[in-house]
């Protein structure tokens, strides 16, 4: 027992020798096994607002698939209000002519996509544009926000004019639209839901990743018995 306390205050005092030596080194007033402890929590709270969030687009894009006349209403709205913010942004706060053009021509190619809205195509010249332009619309504004001439903005400024400007229509596309069944590569592999009627539903977006990742998921890991046998009792 003697040994043992010996040993633990031994331990106690190397604890507080790194202890010291890593805040003389680093300069740091926090303490080292509280920042650790905080580093993790904050990556564990993370990690569950972004299921919270997948969840949620899961549940507007099922509910999106009930009401079609009204989000179609809804995306052609926000492009018009996308569209208004950036006149504003150019007559009132001098933003770049050219950036916002652009930025505009960006939410006219997606624009596009309501004439077929719900439904789309991998391979149209619609959703080539608009992811061509997603890609453009961050590229001139990534070079707008780090011109030296360019104000500094906080992190909060920047990610309230991404949300708005940037990312909410092609995001709002991405959870409604629907996939023709044609267009995908192995699509027969790929269960459509049945309907009320007994028909097939196109899948959208969503319920394809979600198939391709089951699909992945079982070739690492393979099936699971609970699964299949719940499945077996459904049919």
């Amino acid at each position: 027992t003697a040994t043992a306390v010996v040993r633990l205050g031994d331990l106690r005092e190397i604890l507080k020798a790194a202890r010291m030596s890593y805040h003389q080194y680093q300069d740091d007033p926090i303490p080292f096994f509280f920042k650790i402890l905080v580093n993790i929590s904050f990556y564990c709270a993370l990690a569950f607002f972004a299921l919270c969030l997948a969840c949620g687009f899961y549940y507007i894009a099922e509910l999106s698939e009930e009401y079609t006349v009204l989000t179609r209403k809804v995306l052609r709205t926000m492009i018009y209000v996308v569209w208004s913010v950036y006149a504003l942004l150019w007559l009132v706060d001098g933003f770049p002519l050219s950036t916002v053009l652009i930025s505009a021509l960006c939410q006219g190619a997606y624009y596009t996509l309501l004439q077929r809205f719900p439904f789309v195509t991998l391979t149209s010249p619609g959703l080539i544009a608009s992811c061509v332009a997603f890609v453009v619309s961050h590229i001139v504004w990534y070079y707008y926000f780090v011109d030296p001439y360019t104000p500094m903005y906080t992190y909060g400024h920047l990610l309230g004019f991404f949300f708005l400007c940037v990312w909410s229509v092609p995001f709002g596309f991405f959870i409604t639209v629907t996939v023709d069944n044609m267009a995908l590569p192995g699509a027969g592999s790929i269960d459509s839901a049945s309907d009320d009627f007994g028909g097939k539903k196109r899948p959208k977006i969503t319920h394809v990743l979600l198939a391709y990742l089951n699909k992945i998921k079982a070739s690492i890991f393979g099936s699971d018995p609970f699964a299949q046998s719940i499945s077996h009792k459904a049919q």
